[in-house]
């Protein structure tokens, strides 16, 4: 757990310098960590994407 919350805070650091951060093809028991570890709360499924090709165009179609 203790890598899940140095990757919140992370995030947290990233958010507020307004830096967007997105993950992309997180396998399944990575997710279900995540879920376990509360990450959801602070991180929202929303930057999560099943391939890197969807996360890279939908970065590009957001700028």
């Amino acid at each position: 757990m203790m890598g899940v919350n140095c990757l919140k805070e992370v995030y947290m650091d990233l958010q507020k310098k307004s830096i967007r951060v997105l993950f992309a093809a997180a396998k399944a028991p990575l997710r279900e960590l995540f879920n376990l570890s509360g990450f959801y709360d602070t991180v929202s499924k929303t930057n999560f994407y099943p391939t890197i090709h969807d996360a890279m165009f939908f970065a590009l179609y957001r700028r």
